[in-house]
């Protein structure tokens, strides 16, 4: 199961959750908290994208996984530590980016 965080208007987490529920195949909420959820679920990406009422949502990518869907063609490559975005070498970035590209399929 693929784990993801979506951000969400403040305010509307338990309606939010219970969406998701109904929404998204295997379900499972990870962690809940004022305009941020963290959930797996084993939905395809094309179905998080259609969600309207999810602002931005990301797959989280741990270093050892390996990739099993298609980008699309472009994507963002985020990085953070303890919740909090982080600046990255521009150098280690691109290879990261070529990285994810070289290993989905």
């Amino acid at each position: 199961m693929a784990q993801f965080f979506s951000t969400f208007i403040p305010g509307l987490g338990e309606v939010v959750k219970d969406q998701l529920v109904n929404e998204l195949e295997n379900f499972k909420l990870e962690l809940l908290l004022d305009g941020l959820i963290v959930y797996s679920s084993t939905s395809a990406i094309e179905k998080l994208k259609s969600l309207r009422f999810l602002n931005n949502s990301f797959l989280q990518i741990k270093p050892e996984e390996k990739i099993n869907f298609n980008l699309g063609k472009s994507f963002r490559v985020v990085f953070s530590k303890e919740n909090e975005l982080v600046a990255v070498n521009k150098e280690r970035l691109t290879r990261m980016k070529i990285k994810l590209l070289n290993e989905t399929i």
